[in-house]
């Protein structure tokens, strides 16, 4: 603002210099019987000012510019020409005032209780006041649009926030896994070309396109052969070439070290997290149980969340299933509830990819009839 028009003409310094002119006048009007009318017009015209800059004050004290008005924006105070006339205009008043009631002889002192201008000069000052006040209203209006507008964006977006986050107490109601982090962890220690091979493999095409007849691709492997990098690589590969609005990728790491925290449960209910997504509203599907239970401190069945996921893998068009290290995933409790519903997952619209080690039995048995 003081780079247009001067530091001196600044919001703060058209407000002073108003509030200036408007208490040495009164001197006048309070000094003298029956001052003119015009008089009293040319103190409204600066009373009315003096709110307007007041008001301007007020909102570059609780605004941020930029943030209202944009990087290239600028208040329309700025923009307004006239500031220099206006304070050239109200400097030659109070000079000509500060002259005469400064003086310090008697006679002088009785000529200083005259208005010192002319009624046709004090009709001309009302004149060129009342259209700075209407230049200065317009900026004013102008400007309050502009907070107002940023104003009903900061409610819209407080809404959209309250909304995600109501949406994000919902997923991790539904669960605590977090794979994102696992996933990006893992990816990070390829080195070169790892993996490649198996991207570019005719079996992995086939299954990965939807043109094989197999809907699982089960890659079993002993320990220490990278088979949880290779996981990660085709997650990424997946997610790269495949992602779109009708194709989701869902994927879990399975590790003995969180058998407790790793529950069927939980890793069908982290797959159903993934495949939810982040929307701006939650599906009927998921919203309804969350009402129903998160009020007594419970979470879905395990039945329930067999019932969601097959749910949205149904809505897609495909949906690929990625699960690493099914061996890890603790076998007398958890993964004989885990497998089943691997094996229930809708064929024609999922592809589930998994590895293992090769000589668990009930693992081995499951995919190698597995179509």
């Amino acid at each position: 603002m003081a780079e247009v028009i001067g530091i001196a003409s600044g919001i703060a310094g058209l407000l002073s210099l108003t509030i200036e002119v408007i208490q040495i006048s009164s001197t006048y009007v309070n000094g003298v019987r029956g001052a003119s009318s015009t008089v009293q017009r040319f103190l409204k015209e600066l009373d009315n000012l003096k709110k307007v800059f007041a008001k301007f004050d007020e909102m570059s004290k609780n605004i941020d510019d930029i943030q209202v008005f944009g990087e290239d924006g600028q208040s329309c105070l700025v923009s307004v020409q006239d500031g220099k006339h206006y304070l050239e205009l109200l400097t030659d008043v109070r000079n000509r005032l500060g002259t005469r009631t400064t003086d310090g002889s008697f006679r002088k002192k009785l000529k200083a209780l005259t208005w010192p201008f002319s009624e046709e000069k004090t009709l001309s000052l009302v004149g060129s006041l009342h259209r700075h006040l209407d230049i200065y209203q317009t900026a004013l209006t102008i400007d309050n649009l502009a907070v107002g507008k940023l104003t009903l964006t900061e409610m819209r977006q407080m809404r959209n926030d309250q909304q995600d986050s109501q949406v994000e107490a919902v997923l991790d109601w539904l669960s605590p896994l977090n794979m994102y982090q696992k996933q990006q962890d893992v990816l990070s220690r390829r080195h070169g070309n790892t993996g490649a091979w198996l991207l570019s493999n005719d079996v992995f095409e086939r299954w990965a396109d939807s043109e094989s007849s197999d809907r699982t691709l089960w890659c079993p492997g002993d320990p220490g052969t990278g088979k949880t990098v290779i996981t990660s690589i085709v997650v990424d590969h997946l997610v790269k070439t495949h992602a779109s609005d009708d194709v989701h990728i869902a994927y879990v790491y399975c590790d003995y070290k969180d058998q407790v925290l790793q529950t069927a449960s939980n890793l069908i209910a982290c797959l159903a997290r993934q495949l939810v997504g982040w929307p701006k509203r939650l599906p009927l599907q998921l919203e309804r149980p969350h009402k129903e239970l998160e009020p007594q401190r419970r979470r879905p069945s395990l039945e329930e969340l067999q019932n969601l996921l097959v749910t949205l893998c149904n809505e897609r068009r495909r949906t690929f299933v990625v699960v690493d290290a099914l061996d890890e995933c603790e076998a007398m409790q958890q993964r004989r509830h885990f497998l089943p519903l691997l094996k229930s997952l809708p064929h024609g619209s999922t592809g589930l990819f998994v590895t293992s080690r090769p000589n668990n039995e009930d693992i081995y048995h499951v995919f190698t009839t597995a179509p």
